[in-house]
């Protein structure tokens, strides 16, 4: 698996993250997304991704992960302005992004996105698992 850490490229190996003769840090628990990739009407209001840890979150605070959104599609005009933001509580297993789908009456092709987690800002001995999240919204007039 690999890390992007600022902007050194990292590794993880064996629980153990390094960054080109940075201090390793050991990894303890993952944050991933439940799937890989979906498929969904443009009509079908809105989607839930799950973001989860592999364990309950013991680090004694909520666990900020921050994503971004990549792709063909327009905020606005495909889908609502995302937070960037998703929390997961102390001792819970995760927390969920809503996307909100818009229903245009626009004849467009399919439109392909993707959601992806940063590991930005997690707290020490948390690293990322499964990070993308791929949606196409299918044109439905």
């Amino acid at each position: 698996m690999r890390l992007l850490i600022g902007l050194f490229m990292c590794c993880c190996l064996g629980g153990l993250i390094s960054c080109g003769g940075e201090e390793e840090v050991k990894v303890l628990q993952l944050v991933s997304v439940e799937a890989d990739v979906a498929t969904v009407s443009e009509d079908v209001g809105s989607v839930s991704i799950k973001v989860f840890l592999d364990s309950p979150n013991l680090t004694g605070e909520n666990i900020n992960v921050i994503y971004a959104t990549s792709g063909n599609v327009t905020i606005g005009d495909d889908y609502e302005k995302l937070r960037e933001l998703v929390t997961i509580p102390i001792n819970e297993t995760e927390a969920f992004v809503t996307l909100n789908i818009i229903d245009d009456n626009v004849k467009e092709g399919n439109e392909t996105f993707a959601i992806s987690l940063a590991n930005t800002n997690l707290p020490e001995g948390i690293g990322l698992g499964s990070n993308t999240f791929i949606i196409t919204i299918t044109d439905n007039d």
